[in-house]
């Protein structure tokens, strides 16, 4: 089987001129991030880990740090991708401009969400894999090769991440999902459906998904404990001048 495992970072702002001039080294992860994502990939040893990035929004030498990340691992399966080689991404108008929101951390429709939002889908759209998985990079306990993923891959080809709530009732967010080819379609339609939401109407692309969800379950009669997957997760402070927006639990 060949899977793909993606993670993403994009930073806020794009580096101001003094930091380009002088190439500043300053690490844009948090080390405990940085050791989740070495974590991520060899948890899943038979997966190719592809870590997008935006290469337009870092140093030289902040890209070379990350680029040392990721032969860190036990198995050599994490690779530094530039988001920057997808089309989709780099014609796109949503990503030439920082979010410069004074009030970016409580607006959950600012800029930097939309933009986060759009491409979580855009990366797991390339290329061809039998199975196609995202996760944010707080995610700690996503094992693709694990019986409970593949038991609900192989036979409903999806698996998204939530939890149930104390009525009983499914909460479902977006900073986990997994697809197999055969769904792949379903997932291009949502990336035009979340591309509607956050660039014509500026809002992030939460209810996009949330429709897409709710509209898959009601047509094929899906149960939590069917696609669910419970995720665990570790909150890692970012700072506020390069903050990478990780997803969030919207």
């Amino acid at each position: 089987m060949k899977a793909v495992y993606n993670l993403l970072y994009i930073p806020r702002k794009f580096p101001k001129e003094k930091d380009l001039v002088d190439n500043n080294s300053a690490n844009l992860l948090p080390s405990k991030c940085s050791e989740n994502i070495v974590s991520i990939a060899n948890q899943n040893p038979l997966t190719n880990v592809k870590f997008w990035i935006d290469s337009r929004r870092m140093t030289e030498s902040q890209i070379e740090n990350l680029r040392k990340l990721t032969l860190k691992t036990k198995s050599n399966n994490l690779t530094l991708c530039n988001l920057l080689t997808i089309p989709g991404y780099s014609g796109n108008p949503l990503y030439q401009k920082s979010d410069n929101s004074s009030c970016w951390e409580i607006d959950k429709h600012s800029l930097i969400y939309r933009q986060v939002d759009l491409a979580r889908i855009l990366v797991c759209l390339q290329g061809n894999y039998d199975q196609t998985f995202y996760s944010d990079l707080d995610i700690t306990n996503l094992v693709i090769d694990s019986e409970e993923v593949q038991t609900k891959m192989k036979k409903y080809g999806i698996l998204l991440g939530g939890e149930l709530l104390s009525n009983n009732k499914p909460f479902f967010e977006n900073g986990l999902f997994g697809f197999s080819s055969e769904r792949k379609n379903l997932f291009w339609l949502l990336h035009k459906q979340t591309l509607e939401e956050t660039f014509y109407r500026n809002k992030n692309g939460y209810l996009p998904y949330l429709n897409f969800v709710n509209e898959l379950r009601r047509r094929e009669k899906l149960t939590f404990e069917q696609i669910g997957f419970r995720y665990s997760f570790e909150e890692f402070s970012f700072s506020s001048s390069v903050l990478a927006e990780k997803g969030g639990r919207k």
